[in-house]
């Protein structure tokens, strides 16, 4: 469940590269999701989710993203990830 709602966020709150216009780019991020779910199976804090997504802009996209963009990005997966463990306890 958390896989999903990972790639929901990336490609329709994230969206560096503007893909959630385009019904055909529906897999844009998909390559990145399972590195975030690594660092939020990990436990990774809200901000080091916003750096992890700061460096995935930079390189391989090669974006520059906002700072406070990728924060909120951060705070919603961590939302996320407490929110689907309460329902598994």
């Amino acid at each position: 469940m958390l896989w999903r709602r990972i790639s929901e966020v990336l490609h329709y709150v994230w969206d560096p590269c503007q893909a959630a216009q385009v019904p055909q780019a529906r897999d844009e991020y998909e390559s990145y999701v399972p590195q975030v779910y690594a660092a939020l199976a990990a436990g990774a804090s809200a901000g080091a989710l916003a750096k992890l997504l700061a460096e995935i802009e930079r390189s391989p996209i090669g974006s520059g993203g906002s700072a406070e963009s990728n924060q909120e990005v951060g705070d919603l997966l961590v939302e996320w990830r407490e929110h689907l463990r309460g329902q598994h306890t």
